[in-house]
């Protein structure tokens, strides 16, 4: 009996919750300044060595599918990896496949540039030696879903392909950085247009 009890609470709760969740929804996405941060795990492709970084994103809507995104993310190295930096600013613009605001999957284009940063050994063995900071051009393909769960606050899953090629003049000669990237966590979003 004590249990059908907390049950029933518990029902009521949630079913509370969810009407005023219902009130409190985003209705429209045009004019929306949406924001994250949060950590973004990866995983090079012609290496296999795991990276972490530091992420944000500032994204504006254009229009209900059209937005335009500014991202960045700072490298942190978690072991002893070659590589010793690799920063990054991105911006492009998104498409939208959905006009409601509640489940928004998304895909767009984002090039950028890198700064990144290498420790190497030279042919013969010697080393490890560092190369110099390169500011090196990225293209990257961004995709993903938000789920928009009140008028301030938004779930997201968003993965990232980035490509490019580090050339440091001595060695390493060149080290492909194409590399794949997951991020998910709390957005934070603002209605600018009324």
């Amino acid at each position: 009996m004590k249990n059908s009890k907390i049950l029933v609470l518990i029902s009521l709760l949630l079913i509370g919750l969810s009407l005023k969740a219902q009130e409190d929804r985003v209705e429209k996405k045009d004019g929306m300044l949406r924001a994250t941060a949060g950590i973004e795990p990866g995983v090079l492709l012609n290496s296999g060595n795991l990276t972490t970084y530091i992420s944000g994103l500032l994204e504006y809507h254009l229009q209900e599918r059209i937005s335009v995104r500014g991202d960045i993310s700072a490298y942190f190295n978690l072991k002893d990896s070659p590589l010793l930096s690799n920063h990054g600013l991105y911006f492009g613009a998104l498409y939208h496949f959905s006009d409601r605001a509640i489940v928004d999957p998304y895909l767009g284009i984002q090039p950028g540039i890198h700064l990144t940063k290498f420790r190497y050994f030279d042919d013969s063995g010697a080393g490890p030696f560092r190369s110099e900071f390169r500011v090196l051009p990225v293209a990257s393909i961004v995709g993903g879903v938000n789920f928009y769960v009140s008028r301030f606050f938004n779930f997201y899953i968003s993965s990232r392909a980035v490509f490019g090629t580090f050339s440091g003049g001595a060695n390493p000669l060149s080290q492909p950085l194409h590399e794949l990237r997951i991020s998910f966590g709390l957005g934070f979003n603002l209605g600018l247009k009324k």
